[in-house]
């Protein structure tokens, strides 16, 4: 029984932890098609690119933490997309940051 409780009592602090954590994720996502947007011009800027391709990695590590396994996928193969400044990768890269971002809006919608 106690082991129950003790579950429960993780998910109900661990969703707490999503509820502040959010906010910042949603600023992440957002870096991160910035980046994708950047990626499609024909002179990308390196510094937008870096910091969206920074901002992947982080949301690949942090996501996984609250169950997010395909974000963590997401992450890191756009974070392989930024990683070279063609504008070839950006329709992907693109499609991979709108699909980011509606699995962390539904995680959300999920609560």
């Amino acid at each position: 029984m106690t082991d129950v409780t003790t579950a429960e009592q993780i998910q109900v602090d661990l969703a707490g932890v999503w509820d502040r954590a959010y906010p910042l994720v949603l600023e992440r996502v957002t870096k991160v098609e910035e980046a994708t947007v950047e990626l499609s011009k024909a002179s990308p800027g390196v510094e937008t690119v870096a910091a969206g391709r920074d901002e992947a990695h982080k949301l690949a590590g942090a996501l996984g933490t609250f169950g997010l396994d395909r974000g963590t996928r997401l992450a890191r193969a756009l974070e392989r997309c930024l990683c070279v400044l063609s504008s070839t990768d950006a329709p992907e890269a693109e499609r991979l940051a709108a699909e980011l971002r509606s699995v962390v809006e539904n995680a959300v919608a999920r609560r």
